[in-house]
């Protein structure tokens, strides 16, 4: 599945001292958590698992043959 990347305006201080305490990494993790239960909240169960199975035919299509000797 393609990934997008967003920008969300914040205010600088805050943002500075968000970062004092947590890694860029943790701040990463919990805010594609936020916006995956928004994702969840706001999309119709049908819309998301179509998404889904699309996504997952992409993957098969990708997916190199496995050979057993």
């Amino acid at each position: 599945m393609k990934r997008e990347t967003i920008s969300v305006p914040f205010n600088t201080e805050k943002l500075e001292a968000l970062r004092q305490y947590r890694t860029g990494e943790q701040l990463q993790e919990e805010l594609e958590s936020v916006l995956q239960a928004l994702y969840e909240k706001h999309v119709p169960t049908d819309v998301r698992e179509r998404i889904e199975a699309q996504a997952a035919a992409v993957c098969k299509k990708r997916a190199p043959p496995f050979f057993s000797l």
